[in-house]
């Protein structure tokens, strides 16, 4: 059991939550142990919220309020202390998957959409084309692209990604991955591309 910082009501959420659990559980060894959430009174009302939001993309939950939230987690954990806790949102197809079976499945699921995945590559820099990465350079030679996607991490889309955050630019990316500059001959200097 693991509680979120706050209920998320965006339906849209709901909708690939829901989409979600259908392709983990076919694809990524995904482990249905459902997904209880308890709440204080004043958190009632968000969770009547996230329920009726559940229901409407067909996300089953069950949500107890004042005596039955307690009654409810005590059925399940007899020696839960429960003072406070007047709300219980029970995701019943909430789980988890493996790091190993996730990786396998998602590896496989890029594979079938015609992803080449290149493991244990190094990065060195990039060449652009106008505003775009038209060629990567690699500890195993150059590799033409349309398309760059960059796998930073949480913490990295946490930073830059947050609504008041500025965008990151080139010249940030480079200093924070130690990538080096474009080639002059690629058509973009070191100075146009810190612009973006």
């Amino acid at each position: 059991m693991w509680e979120r910082p706050q209920p998320v009501h965006d339906r849209t959420i709901h909708a690939i939550l829901r989409h979600s659990v259908d392709v983990w559980t076919v694809a990524f060894g995904f482990q249905q142990v459902g997904y209880v959430s308890a709440g204080e009174a004043n958190q009632g009302p968000d969770y009547e919220k996230l329920q009726a939001s559940q229901a409407r993309v067909g996300y089953p939950s069950d949500l107890y309020q004042g005596t039955d939230a307690r009654n409810f987690l005590k059925k399940i954990w007899a020696d839960f202390k429960t003072d406070g806790i007047d709300a219980v949102l029970h995701e019943k197809v909430s789980g988890y998957a493996g790091t190993r079976q996730a990786i396998a499945g998602l590896t496989q699921k890029c594979r079938d959409h015609g992803v080449r995945i290149f493991s244990g590559v190094e990065v060195l820099g990039y060449d652009t084309t106008g505003d775009r990465v038209s060629r990567l350079r690699t500890n195993h030679g150059d590799i033409d692209c349309d398309a760059v996607v960059l796998g930073l991490g949480a913490p990295f889309l946490l930073r830059f990604n947050a609504p008041s955050a500025p965008r990151p630019r080139p010249r940030e990316l480079r200093r924070e991955f130690g990538l080096r500059p474009p080639r002059p001959e690629s058509g973009a200097s070191t100075d146009d591309v810190g612009r973006g």
